[in-house]
C-alpha cells in the first residue's frame, strides 16, 4: 500500500473517530453526573433516616 493511499484512509478515519467521540463523550459525562447525583441523594436519605429515629 502506498503512503498516499494510507494517508487517504487514515485522515478520514481519524476525523470520524473524533466526531464520534465528540458526540458520545458529553452523553457519557451527563450519565455519570446523574448517577452521582442519585447516589448522593440515596446517601442523604439514608443518613436522614438513621438520625431521624424516634426513641
Amino acid at each position: 500500500m502506498t503512503p498516499l493511499l494510507k494517508t487517504a484512509l487514515v485522515v478520514p478515519g481519524r476525523l470520524l473517530g473524533a466526531a464520534v467521540t465528540g458526540v458520545f463523550q458529553p452523553l457519557a459525562a451527563g450519565r455519570a453526573e446523574r448517577s452521582a447525583a442519585r447516589a448522593r441523594a440515596r446517601a442523604l436519605d439514608a443518613a436522614a433516616e438513621f438520625f431521624d429515629t424516634e426513641r
